[in-house]
């Protein structure tokens, strides 16, 4: 099965949430996110999302 790339627009709290369930959904892998929040510019969205591990 071929996955679908999703980038998430806006890290905020629900972009956050929204994030956490592509990466939990098979058919889906979250390939990037985008946020203007200085605070997350240029880290892993894995951190920026809170799930304790690098996404790559």
């Amino acid at each position: 099965m071929t996955e679908i790339g999703v980038i998430q627009y806006g890290l905020g709290p629900i972009g956050s949430e929204l994030a956490r369930l592509v990466v939990r959904r098979k058919g889906l892998e979250l390939v990037g996110g985008l946020d203007i929040d200085p605070a997350k510019v240029g880290k892993d969205v894995g951190q920026v999302i809170g799930l304790g591990r690098p996404l790559g």
